[in-house]
């Protein structure tokens, strides 16, 4: 291969890299826009504050919002602006996430997880208290989810509908955990059901104010 040819090839990739990096940089911008407002509209915190997790990647929230004690938002974002990085991201994580955790005021008495089965079961999360619970499969949309509790009825039923607000075929995991009284749901996002996240947000606020301990 002459000099000329190799001087060209690197000459295409370095290019294909500029633009993937540029491309990738402004798509995953647009999405962390368009997530934190809505998530601000559906929220409507009284105080907020953001840090940005590895430039474009995502960003870590914390909102102060009634009744809440406060609440965590971790967006990550898959690396669009490395092409040479995004397959092996694409193996290991496959889509973009948005984790909540709402920190309630007073007591949880029950843990409880509903946790999406996944092909890529590194990709499923460990429970911290799972043998001292009960586990069971279910289906809720035509999705297979695994149920870990106690058998509290009232509990699941709660959960369950929660689920539904957001969609079984956006939740990876949605848990009230009383080590740390937090109510967390996990999702996988994409760009065009943003508007539908707003929205599940704001039913699920409602669901949560109105006791999802009760």
């Amino acid at each position: 291969m002459t000099d000329s040819l190799w001087f060209f090839l690197l000459l295409t990739v370095s290019v294909v890299i500029v633009i993937s990096y540029q491309w990738g940089g402004k798509r995953n911008i647009r999405i962390i826009k368009k997530i934190s407002e809505a998530l601000e509209r559906s929220l409507m915190p009284s105080e907020k504050e953001y840090t940005l997790v590895g430039g474009v990647a995502g960003f870590r929230a914390e909102y102060k919002r009634s009744p809440f004690k406060r609440i965590i938002l971790l967006l990550n974002l898959l690396p669009r602006q490395s092409i040479l990085y995004m397959p092996v991201a694409m193996l290991r994580r496959g889509f973009d996430t948005l984790e909540v955790l709402f920190y309630l005021e007073g007591d949880i008495d029950e843990e409880i997880h509903m946790v999406r089965h996944l092909r890529l079961r590194h990709l499923m999360p460990g429970i911290k208290n799972e043998e001292d619970l009960k586990r069971r499969d279910i289906n809720i949309g035509g999705r297979s989810f695994y149920l870990v509790s106690k058998s509290n009825k009232k509990i699941e039923n709660h959960m369950m509908t929660l689920l539904k607000l957001f969609g079984p075929e956006s939740v990876i995991h949605i848990a009230l955990t009383p080590y740390n009284n937090v109510l967390y749901v996990k999702l996988r996002i994409t760009f065009a059901k943003i508007n539908s996240l707003e929205t599940a947000l704001r039913k699920a606020v409602k669901k949560i104010e109105r006791g999802i301990k009760n």
